[in-house]
């Protein structure tokens, strides 16, 4: 019995995917590590992205219809399928608390210095159970209009800051050492490319199954499109300063000044980010509990939604102590403790079914 009845089109597909991408990363712009080369960064965790892309929809062509539980369930047998299935979403449940612990962290710095930390997560978190009870079909459809937005906000910031652009900021070209590039690109491989392995619980819902990897290429392209514009944005306006600022997406906006009448802009970046945010968080939430309830066999998720969104709301308030200590985690921890989410288990489940020739009836090339 499938327990979402909802269907989304490939186009919500593609928007639905490059929201959740931008996510966090609309603030925190990947490949940073790399400094003044952090568009190399960011171009080499793409492809990282798009390697591991493929990986997923090769998965789901042999098994059309079915999301990762349920294909695991086919591959590992029942029991086994099940801790197999469980540990995946451990992980979609731990990834939505990270992302509210930058949505909290965000407006606490910069906005609402002043307010208890649980009444920012209580709120927030009201907001994405109502989304995810609703259904992925609510939550696509409200991509569609946030993304075009940010997008549009984004070339408009880009324009504005183009006379504080120092170019010379981005020389000398090549000059980093070669393994901190390397690192860097792993980085953003994953964070954010790699995460989209959440939408192995999604893409079944998408009506037209032959749209996926068109759309979700097209997705990860956008996305590194956005990424590429902020990073060039925040390298030129701010150079070798923009490691001192935990935000430096947030400052570069917030140096824009045309003629003393177009200033203090970086409203707008806070409001993209919080817009991403709801999103990733919305997925994240609603692919948790669709797999919780199919691992368990119940007769529907929506009963799960609340409890598990304030799970998540309170691991996001006690995963890191500092904003120092959840920086040091993503950029020396996150990339390694992801590597079993993101490649290991599902190329390894799609390798199990090609020995195994599962499903024994055949599958559809997608």
């Amino acid at each position: 019995m499938k327990l979402e009845k909802g269907k989304i089109d490939g186009r919500q597909l593609m928007t639905l995917m490059a929201g959740f991408l931008f996510g966090s990363a609309v603030l925190i712009y990947p490949g940073q590590w790399a400094g003044n080369e952090s568009w190399i960064a960011i171009w080499g965790g793409f492809v990282e992205g798009c390697i591991l892309l493929l990986v997923y929809i090769a998965l789901m062509s042999r098994f059309p219809g079915k999301n990762f539980v349920e294909i695991v369930k086919e591959v590992y047998g029942r029991f086994l399928g099940n801790l197999v299935a469980l540990f995946f979403l451990a992980y979609l449940f731990h990834l939505g608390s990270l992302v509210g612990t930058n949505y909290h962290d965000f407006i606490k710095l910069t906005m609402l210095v002043q307010t208890p930390s649980s009444v920012i997560l209580l709120f927030n978190s009201l907001v994405i159970v109502y989304a995810v009870r609703k259904g992925i079909e609510v939550i696509a459809r409200c991509s569609e209009g946030m993304v075009v937005l940010l997008c549009v906000f984004y070339v408009i910031i880009f324009l504005m800051s183009c006379s504080q652009i120092e170019w010379t900021n981005f020389l000398p070209f090549f000059s980093a050492p070669l393994a901190k590039v390397l690192w860097a690109t792993q980085m953003t491989g994953s964070f954010p490319y790699g995460e989209v392995v959440a939408f192995l619980m999604i893409f079944p819902a998408v009506n037209n199954l032959k749209e996926i990897q068109k759309r979700s290429l097209k997705a990860l392209l956008l996305a590194t499109l956005i990424f590429s514009i902020g990073s060039v944005q925040t390298i030129g306006v701010l150079g070798d300063t923009a490691r001192l600022y935990v935000y430096p997406g947030f400052q570069s906006g917030r140096l824009i000044n045309i003629a003393n009448v177009f200033t203090r802009l970086e409203i707008v970046i806070g409001v993209n980010f919080l817009l991403m945010g709801f999103l990733k968080m919305s997925v994240l939430l609603y692919t948790t509990v669709l797999g919780i309830a199919q691992v368990f066999n119940l007769k529907s998720y929506k009963p799960l939604v609340l409890p598990v969104g304030f799970l998540m709301g309170l691991a996001a308030l006690i995963n890191f102590s500092t904003v120092s200590e959840n920086i040091e985690f993503n950029n020396l921890v996150y990339p390694i403790y992801v590597l079993p989410f993101q490649l290991i288990i599902p190329l390894i489940t799609l390798v199990v079914a090609l020995v195994r020739k599962l499903p024994r009836n055949g599958g559809d090339s997608i």
